[in-house]
């Protein structure tokens, strides 16, 4: 953004769209109707489930969890994700947008696409490492996620959100690969521009990089303490809720790990196939409306929670106890005691 705001000269330099009028550029555009109205549904579906989902995890048997504040955190990237790469992005699909057909929009929203991502892919690397800290249960490390100090290790990745909105170029969307791109000219032939700034992006690069290390060197190590635990013992080494929430944790986190992985890719061969950008697509929407479906499938607290909210709507008072055993919150069961009988002695 800072180039934008500060260094307005070098932006119309590197992405100047009056070589041609918005007719012209529009022919460049491809329109992609299925994709696009698929997007829009898909993220209306996904947010009928989040909403609730989110609230239920402020429940405090649920919050006191070090996990479910790192998860209600990734809930707030996963909705404006689900915005950006089902809505917008799914319009966007349907009208055949090209970045100069709105440029100043896609330039400056642009900008919250790439630091979502980058922010995403630190809060995934931070739930892999909680996980492993909740398995060693190490007094040192265990610290760090102890309590409010949790709220404290969330101020890393909103700074890094920042820092990458100020100082990186943003991802811009262009129907001709249906995909937010660092290339506003991405597939138009004869644009000559300074493509400098966005040609080769280190810290986009670097953070990327760093996310296939650190969650391949995560829960490699976190298998491997699986195992090591495991060894010359019968005893159940990780608790049910520990099992539930870390393997919660690795899906989340495998989505994320593939996309970031052909965007990686993408970045050093640009001539990657085309099937490629379309996995690239759809797993970059399910990194955001994904982990919804993971938390309805697997984890019996969110799920609870949803049906209650949806019950309460329709006028219905569906309550779950703490083995998700439904209870009809109309027709509570009171236990009834016998009245003791006097028993008067004839004489």
């Amino acid at each position: 953004m800072e180039l934008f705001l500060f260094r307005h000269k070098a932006y119309l330099k590197s992405y100047n769209c009056s070589v041609m009028e918005e007719v012209e550029w529009s022919q460049f555009g491809v329109r992609r109707g299925p994709i696009g109205f698929f997007s829009i549904g898909f993220g209306i579906f996904c947010m009928l489930f989040y909403v609730p989902a989110m609230k239920t995890m402020l429940q405090p048997k649920l919050w006191k969890n070090s996990c479910y504040k790192l998860m209600f955190y990734n809930g707030i990237i996963d909705i404006w994700g689900i915005v950006n790469s089902c809505f917008i992005t799914g319009y966007f699909a349907i009208k055949g947008v090209v970045f100069c057909n709105y440029p100043t929009f896609i330039y400056l929203y642009g900008t919250s696409i790439m630091s979502l991502w980058a922010t995403q892919c630190m809060v995934v690397v931070l739930l892999a490492f909680n996980r492993c800290v909740d398995l060693w249960q190490n007094p040192f490390l265990s610290v760090i996620f102890e309590g409010s100090k949790t709220y404290f290790v969330l101020l890393l990745p909103t700074i890094y959100y920042c820092a990458f909105t100020i100082f990186v170029p943003p991802s811009v969307y262009t129907s001709t690969v249906n995909m937010w791109v660092l290339d506003p000219f991405l597939g138009i032939p004869d644009i000559t521009v300074d493509r400098t700034p966005y040609d080769i992006v280190w810290p986009l690069n670097i953070n990327n990089i760093f996310l296939l290390v650190c969650l391949t060197s995560l829960y490699t190590c976190l298998i491997f303490s699986i195992w090591y635990k495991s060894r010359g013992t019968n005893s159940a080494i990780m608790s049910k809720v520990q099992r539930q929430i870390t393997i919660q944790a690795f899906l989340i986190c495998l989505v994320i790990y593939v996309t970031g992985g052909i965007y990686t890719l993408f970045e050093f061969f640009p001539n990657v196939p085309g099937f490629l950008m379309v996995i690239c697509f759809f797993s970059w929407q399910m990194g955001f409306g994904g982990t919804v479906l993971i938390y309805m499938v697997l984890n019996k607290s969110i799920r609870n929670g949803v049906i209650e909210f949806y019950a309460k709507l329709i006028g219905r008072n569906v309550r779950f106890d703490s083995y998700g055993t439904q209870i009809n919150g109309t027709s509570q069961v009171t236990p009834t005691v016998a009245k003791p009988t006097n028993v008067s002695t004839a004489t």
